[in-house]
């Protein structure tokens, strides 16, 4: 529940200067702070790309397998990472639907 309670901080930070939040509002924050959840795993792919293009000149054959595990690894998680990202629009949209309207 730690999205819920973020969302909640700020929505008690806006409402202290006389703001009101909509519901999607609400979904956008939701989203929002799923989304800050990626950073760390982003920062740690950049070095690591870093970390590959610093050693890929200087490996000896025999470490050149291992490298390909890690490249493996990270161009998993890169590919994992753009699947959900690009399911959040989608997911923002069909969520702020409403159901009513239809």
């Amino acid at each position: 529940m730690v999205h819920l309670d973020n969302v909640l901080k700020r929505i008690d930070r806006l409402t202290q200067y006389g703001l009101s939040v909509s519901p999607d509002w609400l979904n956008y924050a939701l989203i929002d702070d799923v989304a800050d959840c990626f950073l760390p795993l982003l920062e740690y792919i950049e070095h690591e790309v870093d970390s590959i293009d610093a050693l890929v000149l200087i490996l000896k054959e025999k470490e050149q397998s291992d490298m390909l595990l890690r490249i493996g690894q990270a161009r998993r998680t890169v590919t994992n990472l753009l699947r959900y990202s690009t399911q959040k629009p989608t997911s923002s949209k069909q969520s702020s639907k409403d159901p009513h309207r239809e």
